[in-house]
């Protein structure tokens, strides 16, 4: 059997509990030369006993399995197919030793709260570990067992044992840290003896931390394109084809963008008119503004009409998201959520009932980048209404754009801002 190796608290725990199972076993570590997953991986085989096999690919041999991978998931998103890589290339390094059987420690992130999302908000860390879950079939499990069985390796994920997973949901939001990531498996890693110097040491996704993702970017560039545009010339056809919820604000039109960016196909625009100005769900201000945006996208629009009542526009929003499916055929749904779990668990639970996928590339993205991001983009935005610390009244109805010569947001406004942000931070850790 072979376990795919980084060094990282989630390798290193299974590590010891196949030591102390005698399993024979063969790890396998994928870097760039003086990658740090290299490095961290060699020595924590050292200090553990470990037998190691490591593996530098070259910048050919990662040029020939870009050009594979997109074909083999169907799928072109630069997120995916990067992070496939490790899968493919380890695999690939696994066939050769003849075994049948590959471990990976997939899973433990969405489980354990490993992302840097859940540090920033461990308060709602059990929603978020919950609805991480939920995607990960999506996002990795499928694009990782297709890639492992390629190379004729059937894969193994004991992070996503259900009594694995069951054990961290219950578990997890007690032990969240804003100082730690995974916390709970470095107290497991504590109690069964490895050595702190080990799972302590911080690292980085593997596909940043092996750097494969760097040579990727360096044979996209040289091609002069993006990631996203490198992809694109392997595989023509486009991603999962979505709708996008769209309410003429900027979140859900900058993940819109970003979605589209990552080489997903946009078929239609969905919007509520909802008749309640403080709905829960839906934004309201200058909601008729959707079908323009719609129309200007070049994206079929689906429109319906809802009195706002608190549940009742949670139907009228599964009825349109139904239309979107038959008529347009979506098969999945894009949303702007940021940091409402109310709308996200929602949207979720409806998605699900109508077999839709669901992507949130914005969620838990830090607001000020957002602003920021959006005006690198080339975005122009008017500013209808002023309710937040860090902006002037004056930029009321005023528009924003990147070659603007005057800052969006006034400093002394901004600090202090982040000075009330620190403070119901601290309020939260303290209640």
């Amino acid at each position: 059997m072979g376990v795919l190796f980084s060094g990282g608290i989630s390798s290193l725990l299974l590590a010891r509990i196949l030591q102390q199972e005698r399993a024979d076993v063969t790890y396998y570590c994928i870097g760039t030369e003086r990658s740090p997953d290299l490095q961290t991986a060699q020595t924590a085989a050292h200090a553990l006993g470990l037998r190691l096999t490591t593996h530098t690919p070259t910048k050919e041999h990662i040029e020939t399995a870009l050009k594979t991978i997109p074909n083999l998931i169907s799928d072109t998103n630069p997120a995916k197919v990067s992070a496939g890589l490790i899968t493919y290339l380890g695999s690939e390094l696994a066939a050769r030793d003849a075994n049948i059987v590959l471990m990976t420690g997939s899973g433990a992130n969405e489980a354990f709260g490993g992302h840097q999302r859940n540090k920033n908000d461990p308060t709602g860390i059990m929603q978020d570990c919950h609805s991480n879950l939920l995607k990960h079939y999506e996002t990795s499990a499928y694009r990782d067992d297709v890639l492992a069985m390629r190379h004729g390796l059937e894969l193994r994920v004991p992070y996503l044992d259900t009594r694995v997973t069951r054990t961290a949901l219950l578990h997890t939001p007690g032990n969240a840290t804003r100082h730690q990531d995974k916390h709970l498996l470095h107290i497991a890693a504590d109690l069964l003896g490895i050595p702190r110097t080990l799972h302590a040491v911080k690292q980085r996704a593997p596909h940043y931390g092996s750097g494969t993702d760097r040579v990727f970017e360096t044979l996209a560039k040289n091609a002069g394109q993006t990631k996203a545009g490198y992809l694109r010339t392997q595989r023509k056809e486009p991603n999962t084809p979505l709708a996008v919820l769209l309410s003429t604000g900027k979140d859900s039109l900058y993940a819109a963008y970003t979605i589209q960016q990552l080489n997903y196909e946009l078929r239609c625009a969905v919007t509520l008119r909802s008749e309640n100005p403080h709905s829960y769900m839906f934004h309201t201000p200058a909601i008729e503004l959707a079908a323009l945006q719609a129309h200007s996208m070049g994206l079929a629009h689906v429109v319906r009409t809802s009195t706002g009542a608190k549940e009742d526009e949670l139907q009228d929003l599964k009825e349109a998201l139904r239309i979107a499916r038959d008529t347009h055929g979506c098969q999945g749904i894009v949303t702007g959520a940021i940091a409402s779990t109310y709308q996200r668990d929602r949207i979720e639970a409806i998605a699900d009932a109508l077999g839709l996928k669901i992507y949130a590339p914005l969620w838990h993205i830090d607001q000020e980048e957002e602003l920021r991001g959006l005006l690198r983009a080339g975005f122009r935005v008017i500013l209808t209404a002023i309710a937040a610390d860090g902006t002037r009244p004056q930029l009321a109805r005023q528009t924003a754009h990147g070659r603007r010569r005057h800052k969006p947001f006034d400093p002394e406004q901004a600090q202090r801002h982040q000075h009330l942000q620190a403070k119901a931070e601290n309020t939260k850790a303290s209640s």
